[in-house]
């Protein structure tokens, strides 16, 4: 049984022989012709279905990156370092536009924040952006450390919690680290803006100074939602009188390892 591909080169061969002859060589290139469309339209039709049977749907593809989301945002709730699986969704995002818009999407799941410059970036983009206020589920406070190995204040947290009350509907967690609170970060103002983050029920602390237990107390009631709560290497300077005048009842807080 002959290929229809090399069919079509017999039939285009007779038609060169045969171009220069009279009579019936008329008749015969017409033949010839009809022959060859009608051997390659088969071939052609049965190419065309299987370039389209070979596509998968954008959906299937965003489908995808959302599980590879899902799974290493699970992962990061147990872990205080970022899963290897956000580089799998960096890589994604250089592939093609539609996988860009959807990786980028979740790559904004958690935000970290080390300057009031970047607090007030933040804002910005969410402007631009506003589907984005769904996709930020976790906030990362940092102070860093000086030279000494000493913890930075965290002053962009008052600014953090000024500019961004009731506009991150979906923040789940607050990581505070690195970090050294201060009487004078503590304004009733920040605890009454902290106040509006009803959505946090995670708090995680990691090598985080206060300057007494009664600062630390004040950073838990200010979490109306706050559930859980993990501490890493936190210190509380000295002990102060309670207030007598104002008293704070917290929910019930279950302690994380």
């Amino acid at each position: 049984m002959i290929h229809p591909l090399a069919k079509s080169h017999v039939v285009l061969q007779m038609h060169v022989q045969e171009d220069g002859q009279s009579g019936s060589s008329g008749n015969t290139q017409q033949n010839n012709q009809l022959s060859h469309h009608s051997e390659s339209e088969p071939h052609q039709q049965a190419d065309e279905p299987a370039g389209q049977q070979r596509e998968v749907p954008i959906e299937v593809w965003e489908r995808m990156i959302d599980i590879l989301a899902a799974e290493n945002k699970y992962e990061d709730h147990y872990n205080w370092e970022a899963p290897p699986g956000w580089f799998t969704l960096i890589n994604c995002t250089l592939v093609c536009k539609a996988w860009y818009r959807r990786s980028w999407y979740h790559l904004h799941w958690q935000i970290p924040l080390r300057t009031r410059e970047q607090v007030v970036a933040l804002l910005k983009h969410l402007r631009a952006e506003p589907r984005l206020q769904g996709a930020i589920e976790r906030i990362s406070i940092a102070g860093g450390l000086d030279r000494d190995q000493h913890r930075l204040p965290i002053p962009h947290l008052a600014t953090f919690a000024a500019m961004l009350a009731n506009k991150l509907p979906h923040v789940n967690e607050l990581l505070i680290r690195h970090a050294e609170w201060r009487i004078a970060d503590v304004r009733l103002q920040l605890l009454s803006n902290l106040h509006a983050f009803r959505s946090v029920y995670i708090l995680k602390l990691v090598n985080v100074t206060f300057a007494s237990e009664m600062l630390f107390g004040r950073l838990l009631s200010a979490l109306p939602s706050l559930v859980l709560l993990n501490c890493a290497v936190v210190r509380c300077l000295r002990d102060e009188p309670r207030p007598t005048r104002h008293h704070v009842t917290p929910g019930p807080i279950r302690k994380g390892g």
